[in-house]
C-alpha cells in the first residue's frame, strides 16, 4: 500500500488534499488519512486516478504509463517499432518513383539541360 500512496502522492503534484478532496467528494480528513497510512478504498482510487487523469494500472501496479494517453515504449516491441518504419520508407520510396516518372514525363532531359555544343561562345 505504501508504493501506491507514494504514486498518488506524485500523481498529485502540487495538488493539494482539499482540492483532491473535492475532485474525489472525499472528506478532507479521509484524503489525509489515505496519504499517512489507512488503506484506500476502491470507489477512492478510481475517482482519483479519474480526477487526476492517471491509469489505474499505473496507480495501482505501477505497470505502464502514469497518464491516460501516453505510449509505454517499453510494452512496444521493437521489432514492430521497426516494421512500421520500414513501411513508411517503402511508402516514401514509392511517392518519389512516382514522382520521378511523373518528371520523365512532362520534362524532356534534352531540353532541361542544354549541352556543352549548344552554348555559343562569345569571345
Amino acid at each position: 500500500m505504501d508504493e501506491i500512496r507514494q504514486r498518488l502522492k506524485r500523481a498529485m503534484g502540487d495538488m493539494r488534499a482539499a482540492d483532491l478532496a473535492r475532485a474525489t467528494n472525499t472528506p478532507p480528513a479521509t484524503i489525509s488519512r489515505y496519504l499517512k497510512n489507512m488503506d484506500m478504498s476502491v470507489a477512492f482510487v478510481v475517482r482519483a486516478c479519474d480526477a487526476l487523469g492517471v491509469t489505474l494500472d499505473w496507480l495501482l501496479a505501477g505497470r505502464g504509463p502514469m497518464k491516460r494517453g501516453e505510449v509505454d515504449l517499453s510494452a512496444v516491441h521493437m521489432d514492430q517499432l521497426y516494421a512500421e518504419q520500414a513501411r513508411r520508407i517503402n511508402a516514401l520510396n514509392a511517392t518519389l518513383a512516382d514522382l520521378a516518372a511523373l518528371a520523365d514525363q512532362h520534362f524532356d532531359k534534352t531540353d532541361v539541360t542544354p549541352s556543352v555544343t549548344d552554348r555559343k561562345d562569345d569571345s
